[in-house]
């Protein structure tokens, strides 16, 4: 069960990254930004508004993040990976295969975490952090995509808005979601491993009794 300070913590990271995506859109003029909301005209009595309000919004931002994220992945696995990447590596001289790596290794996480945290606390607090980590970088991966259409939608229609500036946001949102593919991918490998130790020490202690 995770922890109320570790919900805290992770859900106000991802609705301040919502909140400063606004700021950037802000100042870039592509939304208007009221006065009072502005990062160093902040008072006391706004910034005690705003944090329930940045609270809500990580719930939010987790919540979709995740939907955005399921669904991307399952695409890449599922039709990426075997049926247009695969191709197109094996067209490609040997030392240029590095560009298309092969899918990621799928590991069995359909794990109970219960049987984690009963047999190890260590164990538990470690799986609470990596998950952490997960939801942090998929609430960035949202936040990022968001900035991206923000800055896609006004490209054509601001003075202040360069194509170099929608080319750096989308750069920006690719190498955040490899960035929580990584870290997705890790967290499995690291679950079904776990899970693995404790079979074995469950076969280990039958063979001792």
């Amino acid at each position: 069960m995770k922890s109320l300070p570790g919900l805290l913590i992770e859900y106000l990271i991802t609705g301040s990254g919502l909140l400063m995506v606004f700021w950037f859109a802000g100042a870039l003029e592509i939304m208007p930004m009221p006065d009072g909301l502005r990062p160093l005209q902040i008072s006391v009595v706004t910034a005690g508004f705003l944090l329930p309000n940045i609270y809500l919004a990580g719930m939010l931002v987790d919540f979709v993040s995740k939907i955005s994220t399921d669904v991307l992945a399952k695409l890449l696995d599922d039709y990426w990976h075997p049926k247009c990447a695969t191709k197109l590596r094996d067209g490609l001289p040997a030392y240029l295969r590095w560009l298309l790596p092969r899918g990621p290794k799928k590991y069995d996480t359909k794990i109970d975490t219960a049987e984690l945290f009963e047999r190890s606390e260590r164990l538990s607090e470690q799986f609470e952090m990596r998950s952490s980590r997960d939801r942090i970088a998929r609430g960035a991966f949202l936040n990022s995509t968001i900035l991206t259409i923000l800055i896609g939608s006004a490209v054509f229609t601001s003075e202040k808005i360069a194509f170099s500036h929608l080319v750096g946001a989308i750069v920006l949102t690719t190498l955040v979601f490899l960035m929580w593919r990584r870290f997705k991918r890790l967290s499995s490998r690291w679950k079904h491993e776990a899970f693995k130790a404790i079979v074995a020490d469950k076969g280990q202690s039958a063979l001792e009794k």
